[in-house]
C-alpha cells in the first residue's frame, strides 16, 4: 500500500495546472459554531444602550414634521435612518414607511422631480402587497403623484380608498376626503378653474381675492 501524496493537481480545460495542498483543506463543520442564545445576547447588548436615543431621535422626528419644517424632518430622519442602520446592518435600505414621509418632504422642499421619482418607485414595490399598511402607503403615494400632476378626482378617490383601512399613521396622515357633496365640489371646480385662468395656485388666488377685497 502506497503513501498518499499530499499534493494533488487537475488539468483545467484551459490555462495552466493547479496544484492544491490537501493538507491545508479545513472541514468547515468541524469548526465551533456559535450557539443561537449567544448571538441573541449580542444583538440586545447592542440594541439596549441604542433604545433611548432610538426614542430620542423618534420624537425629533415627530415633532419636525409637525412643526410643518421639511428641513428639519429630513435631517431628523436620516439621522432615525442611521440609528436603525446601526442595528439592522449599515447597507440595510431605508424602510417603506421612512421613504413615504422623505418623498412628501421632497415635494415640501419644492424638489418635485425628486418627490415624483421616490413615489413612483415606491408605488412600484408596493404592488402586490396585503398588509393594511402597505395598502395605506400605496393610497399615499398614490394620492402625491395625483397631486403633482393636479388631477384631483383621482386625489379624492384615493382619500377614500385609505378611509375604508383601519391602518393610521401620525406621520403619514392623509387629509379627509370631502365627501360626495356635489355643491363642494362644484365650487372647488369653479375656484380650481378661476386660479388656472388666473396663472395661479389655489391658495394664491385665494389669498389675492381676500387681500383684494
Amino acid at each position: 500500500m502506497g503513501i498518499k501524496n499530499p499534493y494533488s493537481y487537475s488539468f483545467p480545460d484551459n490555462g495552466p495546472i493547479v496544484y492544491e495542498d490537501e493538507s491545508e483543506k479545513v472541514d468547515e463543520s468541524s469548526l465551533p459554531q456559535r450557539p443561537k442564545w449567544l448571538r441573541f445576547v449580542a444583538l440586545l447588548i447592542l440594541i439596549v444602550p441604542l433604545f433611548p436615543l432610538m426614542v430620542f431621535r423618534t420624537i425629533q422626528l415627530v415633532r419636525a414634521e409637525h412643526r410643518d419644517d421639511p428641513d428639519a424632518t429630513m435631517q431628523a430622519l436620516h439621522k432615525t435612518h442611521k440609528l436603525s442602520a446601526l442595528i439592522r446592518g449599515r447597507n440595510a435600505p431605508m424602510s417603506r414607511y421612512h421613504r413615504s414621509l422623505r418623498a412628501k418632504m421632497m415635494v415640501l422642499q419644492n424638489r418635485l422631480e425628486d418627490g415624483h421619482r421616490e413615489f413612483a418607485q415606491l408605488r412600484e414595490d408596493l404592488q402586490g402587497r396585503d398588509s393594511e399598511e402597505s395598502k395605506y402607503l400605496m393610497h399615499f403615494a398614490q394620492y402625491w403623484l395625483a397631486q403633482l400632476r393636479n388631477d384631483f378626482g383621482q386625489s379624492e378617490y384615493e382619500l377614500k380608498q385609505a378611509e375604508k383601512l383601519s391602518y393610521r399613521s401620525g406621520l403619514l396622515w392623509l387629509p379627509a376626503s370631502k365627501g360626495p357633496d356635489s355643491f363642494d365640489l362644484g365650487f372647488d371646480q369653479e375656484l380650481l378653474e378661476a386660479a388656472e385662468d388666473a396663472g395661479m395656485t389655489v391658495e394664491d388666488f385665494v389669498r389675492h381675492r381676500v387681500i383684494k377685497n
